[in-house]
C-alpha cells in the first residue's frame, strides 16, 4: 500500500512541476527574451492560460502527503526551513509581481526584475529541496542540493523557452529558440551529474538500478526535446520538456522511505490566477492542445499568393516564396529560412541578377545585372567558387537548395546569431550587414506560412 501512495504522490507532483515550469520558466526568461514593454506583455500573454494552473496539483499533493504520511511533514519541515522560507516568499512575490505589473506602469521595470529574480529562486529552491530530501534525514548539506537546484532551473528555463517559441511572435520566439537550444545541453549534463551524485550517496537512493534508469530517461527526454527543437517540432518539444519536468519530480518517489519530493507545499500558491496582466492578448484565450496542433499545421501550409510585404514588388515576393518553399521541402526550420531570406535581401534585394562577367548569364531570364565580382543569382553565388554552373546559380530553386545545404553543414548554426550563420555560408566582406533584415525575414515568413 505504501508503494501505491509513493506512486500517487510522485504522479501528483509530476503534474505540478510540468505546469509550474511554464510559470517560473517564462518568469526567468522575461527580460532576456523580451526587450520592450510591448514584448513583455506578449510574453506574459502567452503564459496567460497556464498562469498558476498548477495550484490544484499542489493542493492535491499536500493533502495526499498529510493523509498518507502524517509524520513526514514535521520531520521534513523542521530541517528545510532555510530553503522553504525564501522559496515561499519568492512564490508570493512572483504571483503578486505578475498581476501587479500591468496596473503599475511607472514601476514595471522593478516588477519585471522581481518576476525574474523570484522565478529563479523558485526554480532553484524546488531543486534544492529535492536534493535535500534525496540525501535523507536528518537534513544535511552536500553537493546534491546544488546540482538538483541547477537542474530544476535548467529544466524550467527550457520548458518556458519552449512555450515562448510556440506561442509568441518571431522576435521573441527567435530569442527563446536560441536559449532553448543552449539550455538543452546544460539540462542533459546536469541530469547525469545529479543521477551520479545521488547514486554515490547510500542514503539518497535505495534502488540504484532504478535510479540509473530514471536518470537515463530524464537525460534522454531532454535530448529528445533538443532534437525536436532542431527540427522545428516545437509542439512535441513542449511535450518532451514537460515530461522531463515530470520525471525529475518523480525521482523523489524512488526512495523507499520519504517520497515527499515536494513536501513543502504548505505554501498555498493559490491566490486567484485571474490572467489580468494578459487580458489584452488574444493568445491567452487559446487552448494548449489546440494551439499545438494548429501551430504544427500552420508550419506545413504555404500561401502561394502572398500579399506584398514591406513594399516588395511581385518579382521580389515570388523569389521570397520560392526560397521558403525550398526550405520547407528540405525540412529546414523557420530559423534557417529566415537566415536565407536575410541573405537574399542583403545580396540582391530579392532580384535574380545576371553578371556582365558571364555574358551567357545575360541570356538567362533575369531581373537585373549585378557587379559584384562574378556573382550571379539571388544569393550572388560565384560559379568560380564551386557553387555550380552559371545556369544553376541563376536558378532560384537550385541556388536556394545550395544555400540551405551549406547552412545545414555549419556546426551549431542554429545556436548562432542569424547574421553569423549567414556569414558562415556567404563569407561576405560585410559580415554584420545581414542583421538589419531580420524583421523583414520574419514578416515574410508570417505572410507566406499561412
Amino acid at each position: 500500500m505504501a508503494e501505491l501512495f509513493y506512486l500517487l504522490l510522485g504522479a501528483v507532483f509530476a503534474g505540478y512541476f510540468a505546469l509550474a515550469g511554464y510559470d517560473y520558466g517564462v518568469g526567468v526568461l522575461l527580460r532576456s527574451t523580451a526587450k520592450t514593454d510591448e514584448e513583455r506583455r506578449l510574453v506574459l500573454g502567452a503564459l496567460g492560460p497556464f498562469f498558476l494552473g498548477n495550484e490544484v496539483w499542489l493542493v492535491a499533493g499536500l493533502g495526499l502527503l498529510l493523509a498518507a504520511f502524517p509524520l513526514a511533514e514535521g520531520a521534513l519541515l523542521s530541517g528545510l526551513y532555510p530553503v522553504l522560507v525564501p522559496l515561499m516568499a519568492a512564490i508570493v512575490l512572483f504571483t503578486a509581481a505578475v498581476q501587479i505589473r500591468s496596473r503599475a506602469a511607472f514601476a514595471r521595470p522593478a516588477w519585471d526584475l522581481a518576476i525574474v529574480v523570484s522565478g529563479f529562486i523558485i526554480a532553484f529552491g524546488w531543486g534544492a529541496v529535492f536534493g535535500l530530501v534525496l540525501q535523507g534525514l536528518p537534513v544535511r548539506l552536500g553537493p546534491l542540493p546544488l546540482i538538483t537546484g541547477a537542474l530544476t532551473t535548467a529544466l524550467f528555463t527550457l520548458h518556458g523557452a519552449t512555450l515562448l517559441r510556440l506561442r509568441t511572435p518571431a522576435p521573441i520566439a527567435e530569442r527563446a529558440a536560441t536559449i532553448a537550444n543552449r539550455m538543452t545541453y546544460s539540462a542533459a549534463v546536469l541530469a547525469v551529474a545529479a543521477g551520479l551524485t545521488s547514486m554515490a550517496d547510500a542514503q539518497a537512493v535505495r534502488r540504484p538500478v532504478l535510479a540509473a534508469i530514471a536518470t537515463a530517461g530524464l537525460a534522454g527526454t531532454v535530448y529528445l526535446a533538443g532534437r525536436l527543437h532542431h527540427r522545428g517540432r516545437t509542439g512535441w518539444a513542449l511535450v518532451a520538456t514537460g515530461t522531463a519536468a515530470e520525471k525529475h519530480a518523480e525521482r523523489g518517489a524512488e526512495r523507499g522511505e520519504d517520497p515527499q519530493a515536494a513536501n513543502e507545499p504548505d505554501n498555498e500558491v493559490a491566490p486567484e490566477a485571474e490572467d489580468a496582466p494578459q487580458s489584452d492578448e488574444p493568445e491567452a484565450e487559446e487552448k494548449d492542445s489546440k494551439d499545438e496542433k494548429e501551430s504544427e499545421k500552420k508550419e506545413k501550409t504555404i500561401n502561394t499568393k502572398p500579399k506584398s510585404v514591406k513594399g516588395l514588388d511581385k518579382a521580389q515576393m515570388a523569389n521570397a516564396l520560392a526560397v521558403i518553399q525550398v526550405g520547407e521541402e528540405m525540412n529546414v526550420p523557420k530559423r534557417g529560412q529566415a537566415i536565407a531570406l536575410m541573405t537574399v535581401m542583403q545580396e540582391t534585394k530579392f532580384y535574380n541578377l545576371a553578371s556582365d562577367k558571364y555574358p551567357s548569364s545575360l541570356k538567362i531570364d533575369n531581373e537585373g545585372v549585378g557587379s559584384d565580382h562574378d556573382s550571379v543569382g539571388i544569393f550572388q553565388q560565384r560559379p568560380s567558387m564551386g557553387w555550380g554552373s552559371v545556369k544553376e546559380c541563376m536558378d532560384v530553386e537550385y541556388a536556394s537548395t545550395a544555400f540551405y545545404s551549406k547552412l545545414l553543414k555549419v556546426k551549431n548554426w542554429d545556436d548562432m546569431k542569424l547574421t553569423d550563420a549567414a556569414q558562415k555560408v556567404q563569407g561576405s566582406a560585410f559580415p554584420n550587414a545581414y542583421a538589419k533584415w531580420d524583421k523583414l525575414a520574419y514578416a515574410l515568413l508570417d505572410e507566406i506560412h499561412q
